[in-house]
């Protein structure tokens, strides 16, 4: 099969509708892709086809491959209910400590339940703390929750 006679394309489902993404002309670099896609908790389904153009001109689709998933659609992420925070971090040691990864646990509850994660990922990983920093508006509420909580006994 000649590589310039077939070419690969990439379609994701979201909302229940196939859109066509990318269009490839190595099937490795297009289940690749379909895999990296098929990565976000948001995609419905991606799939392949193959389309082969034939001596006539005539274009042949075959699909290679399809993987659907049914995506629910959760409430809105919130930060843990907090009423109470360990001391300002002064030092690296105080932030990576363990009073302030108990408090991370406490207001990032919900989030660290749905992807499986530790706030200690969070800290020392930081594909994970920019996925925490992409989720809605979880990060913001809790530096202004936290920010809120410090300012209100001082002068």
């Amino acid at each position: 099969m000649s590589a310039s006679r077939a070419t690969f394309e990439v379609q994701v489902q979201k909302d229940g509708r196939w859109i066509a993404d990318i269009v490839l002309d190595r099937e490795d670099d297009a289940r690749n892709a379909a895999a990296r896609l098929f990565a976000d908790r948001k995609c419905q389904g991606v799939r392949i086809f193959r389309n082969w153009l034939r001596a006539d001109n005539a274009i042949v689709e075959t699909q290679i491959f399809c993987e659907t998933r049914s995506v629910k659609e959760n409430d809105k992420l919130r930060i843990g209910s907090v009423d109470a925070i360990p001391p300002t971090c002064e030092t690296d040691g105080d932030y990576y400590g363990f009073a302030s990864r108990q408090f991370m646990n406490r207001i990032f509850r919900a989030y660290c339940d749905k992807v499986f994660i530790t706030p200690t990922e969070i800290l020392y990983d930081f594909k994970e703390f920019k996925r925490l920093q992409d989720t809605e508006t979880l990060m913001s509420s809790a530096v202004d929750r936290v920010a809120f909580l410090q300012t209100q006994n001082s002068g």
